[in-house]
């Protein structure tokens, strides 16, 4: 594995070098932290918006397919969803087609094109749902690859 620059943010914000592995766990640890939120929220109602909770969401699904990609001993080129599983699929030909759908759902409602006219929607509370057992299912196969 070779080293990579990551910004990681200090009091002084110092760039460290850091290798892929040591990438993986310390973002798996943060999309974790997502991933407890939003299980949380499964058995009560949130004190959050839907809007916020996807947001949650999405970050949850970046964190661990990027800290997955850098397991694999490479670094994200893509952080939209779909790019994301795209890339994890050409590294790891066994990643469940699954995951494509889990993808697709948590990415459906926003655009990073101003020219589109689709702009920014609201998932329903039961879209939020579905992404979080998703992403549950997402995170309990990264976890095994991980062995952590």
């Amino acid at each position: 594995m070779g080293l990579h620059k990551t910004m990681t943010m200090t009091n002084k914000n110092i760039v460290e070098l850091l290798d892929e592995e040591t990438v993986a766990r310390t973002t798996y640890a943060e999309a974790c932290k997502y991933l407890a939120t939003l299980k949380r929220s499964l058995d009560r109602t949130s004190r959050f918006t839907p809007a916020l909770r996807y947001n949650i969401c999405v970050l949850c699904f970046e964190k661990l397919f990027v800290a997955y990609i850098a397991h694999l001993g490479e670094m994200a080129e893509h952080h939209v969803p779909l790019a994301l599983f795209s890339e994890a699929a050409r590294l790891d030909p066994g990643l469940p087609a699954t995951f494509k759908d889990i993808a697709r759902a948590v990415g459906r409602f926003e655009s990073i094109c101003s020219l589109d006219g689709f702009g920014y929607q609201t998932p329903t509370d039961e879209d939020i749902r579905n992404m979080t057992c998703g992403l549950i299912e997402i995170n309990s196969y990264i976890e095994q690859k991980l062995k952590i």
